[in-house]
């Protein structure tokens, strides 16, 4: 398993993510507890209409609601959260096709 500065998993080569759905998933952590991932995300939004977006770990548990203005630049909001095991973060906004996430991995294996 790579350490260092990883893109999201579901990012294609590193490109932005646009928000296309609900529970678009962003990026899953490797199926063990020796390796950690450090998880860092910005959201932009370059229409003219403001959207609310919604950071979900797994499939219930809310890190946070925000406010992506209408034409905004990159908002840092995840700021390097811990994730293991198999854990997963992904995004909700209320209107689809609005919102970019944009991201990184720092991963961390320790032990065998």
């Amino acid at each position: 398993m790579a350490n260092g500065v990883l893109p999201l998993s579901y990012s294609t080569n590193g490109a932005p993510i646009l928000l296309s759905a609900a529970g678009t998933p962003l990026h899953v952590t490797p199926v063990t507890t020796i390796t950690t991932d450090r998880i860092y995300l910005w959201m932009c939004n370059s229409t003219g209409v403001e959207c609310r977006v919604t950071i979900y770990l797994g499939n219930d548990i809310i890190l946070h609601d925000y406010l992506v203005l209408a034409n905004s630049v990159l908002v840092y909001v995840v700021q390097g959260i811990v994730l293991n095991g198999g854990a997963s973060i992904s995004a909700t906004p209320n209107a689809i096709n609005i919102v970019t996430v944009a991201g990184f991995v720092v991963r961390v294996t320790t032990g065998s």
